[in-house]
């Protein structure tokens, strides 16, 4: 019985994703930039996965597929074409 009720608490307690095919891209910003770049990569379901601060800020992160082309549309709109997303692989990723 104790072993069912700690499996059944993991699985009840633990989050849930699903793995989706996903692209990784590289965005170089400003540091100005950073909070705001970072937060839309989030609310397309993004995933940062580095962050390399240096004279620029770049991040590293992974979008599902099937929001890449929103990302991208947002990006190039909300910041006025000054920064681009480089993509630079494939992968899977996850999505709640």
């Amino acid at each position: 019985r104790a072993y069912s009720k700690a499996a059944k608490d993991t699985i009840d307690f633990s989050d849930v994703y699903m793995m989706v095919p996903g692209i990784v891209y590289s965005v170089a910003s400003d540091y100005s930039r950073f909070a705001a770049l970072q937060s839309l990569i989030e609310s397309h379901g993004g995933t940062v996965e580095d962050t390399a601060f240096e004279e620029n800020v770049t991040l590293t992160f992974s979008i599902p597929a099937a929001c890449s082309e929103g990302f991208l549309e947002d990006l190039t709109e909300a910041f006025a074409s000054v920064l681009s997303a480089e993509k630079i692989g494939e992968k899977y990723t996850k999505q709640k």
